[in-house]
């Protein structure tokens, strides 16, 4: 299949298995704060997923209790390039033109790469080498190619062995966290 393709089966998967899945996501997040490199990190990388994501709104919430500080990207769309912003509060976001929510770079303070110790990066389908199909834009490869930290992508295990070929411009993940 061709990457547009598996976006688009992977895309309607999700939609109907939305409200279905609240035990298996409860699991993957389970398995994230078990992960050696999740409880090392002291500033996570992450995005404030939107449905029908793997939610990281209760990531986000389990990383400020921990003490841990939480940088969500703003992403320039003119040069598809994207900066992280350390976030206290949700109140420090607005929604952007992609229907996520974003930092406000006035009230934030702006990261350089090599001050996240883990970033957690999205993904709609992965092969068996770890590399990823996104949701199209190239941000997180952009981003990937000048971050040298730890990677963890979130997903269910029916995501993750998906056939198709990576890409010249593809960054791989160096973990991927499922329900199992």
């Amino acid at each position: 299949m061709e990457k547009q393709e598996i976006r688009k089966y992977v895309l309607e998967k999700l939609q109907k298995m939305e409200h279905s899945s609240d035990k298996q996501v409860k699991q993957i997040h389970q398995n994230l704060y078990f992960n050696k490199i999740w409880y090392k990190s002291l500033v996570i990388g992450i995005t404030m997923s939107k449905s029908p994501e793997i939610s990281t709104k209760e990531i986000i919430t389990e990383a400020w209790r921990m003490g841990k500080k939480v940088a969500i990207p703003k992403c320039n769309p003119t040069d598809k390039s994207m900066e992280f912003y350390i976030i206290n509060s949700v109140d420090q976001t607005e929604l952007s033109f992609y229907g996520v929510l974003e930092p406000i770079p006035d009230l934030c303070e702006r990261l350089n790469p090599n001050q996240i110790d883990l970033l957690i990066v999205p993904g709609l389908a992965f092969n068996r080498n770890g590399y990823r199909i996104g949701f199209g834009g190239g941000y997180y490869d952009r981003f990937l190619s000048r971050y040298y930290g730890p990677t963890i992508a979130l997903a269910y295990e029916w995501q993750t062995d998906l056939d198709f070929y990576e890409e010249i411009h593809d960054k791989k993940v160096d973990c991927i966290l499922t329900e199992f």
